[in-house]
């Protein structure tokens, strides 16, 4: 359990962490260093068991009890963190070194669950709340640090055009960037200008898709085809490398899906 002087200091940071989280009008985070130290070390791989309770401090925007764990993380590293808990809907937010909000999640697959991936701009010790959506969101909870991402260096070779069918499984590594599933990677050369219509169908998952160039930059992403819950994104690209992730929107999600990759090429 926290000490005291943690639990009180907690309290103090909470209007901090509302101007924080709030895009109307978002402020640092300043985290007071001897503060910082005393805060329970998320380790990559481990789990914390933790409680919010009425001695918790609170956000004075929705009167959420809210608990703080650190992060230690290098630049250019992924990291993915996670709650779960049978009591509560939780929200999970991850702010940087200087106070910044880099990541947040208040909403996932089931009931209880919230993941949140963030790639760390750069190295220092990170904060991350753990809270509900209002004061009567109380109870025990885990969270997790997942060891560090794979991502796009991982990415399987494939000829264009392809159809290939594969499944996302619970020990996927989370996409590095923006949502919580797990994801695949795979390459591809392109050697002309190149119009690419990617698509990725399931009926068992959320499908996303992800393109990268080969500086790691997105050049496209898509979620929802239309109506559905199939992913298609089209692309004009030019000669290079690139890496396509098929992934889905929640953290957990798992299932087979099929991933279409057809090129159109200039006459």
């Amino acid at each position: 359990m926290p000490s005291t002087r943690v639990t009180l200091l907690r309290g103090a940071l909470a209007a901090g962490l509302l101007l924080a989280a709030t895009g109307a009008a978002q402020q640092p985070l300043v985290t007071p260093h001897y503060y910082g130290f005393q805060l329970p070390e998320l380790l990559p791989g481990e789990a914390i068991e933790g409680e919010l309770t009425d001695s918790d401090g609170q956000n004075f925007k929705d009167g959420s009890r809210l608990d703080l764990y650190g992060l230690t993380a290098a630049a250019g590293e992924t990291h993915t963190v996670t709650v779960s808990t049978t009591a509560f809907e939780p929200v999970l937010s991850v702010f940087g070194p200087d106070g910044s909000f880099v990541a947040h999640a208040d909403f996932g697959a089931s009931f209880g669950e919230v993941s949140a991936t963030f790639v760390a701009d750069t190295s220092g010790r990170y904060v991350v709340v753990v809270s509900g959506w209002a004061d009567y969101d109380m109870g025990a909870y885990t969270v997790r640090r997942l060891a560090t991402a794979a991502g796009p260096s991982e990415a399987r070779a494939v000829t264009l055009p392809t159809t290939l069918d594969s499944r996302i499984t619970a020990d996927l590594p989370p996409l590095p960037v923006g949502f919580g599933g797990g994801a695949e990677y795979f390459s591809f050369e392109l050697e002309e200008e190149t119009l690419l219509l990617a698509a990725m169908r399931s009926s068992e998952l959320d499908a996303y898709l992800t393109l990268y160039d080969a500086t790691g930059a997105v050049v496209a992403e898509n979620d929802d085809d239309g109506y559905s819950t199939d992913a298609m994104l089209v692309a004009l690209l030019e000669p290079g490398s690139y890496v396509i992730a098929a992934s889905t929107y929640f953290f957990g999600q798992v299932g087979e899906y099929t991933l279409t990759l057809e090129p159109y090429y200039r006459r």
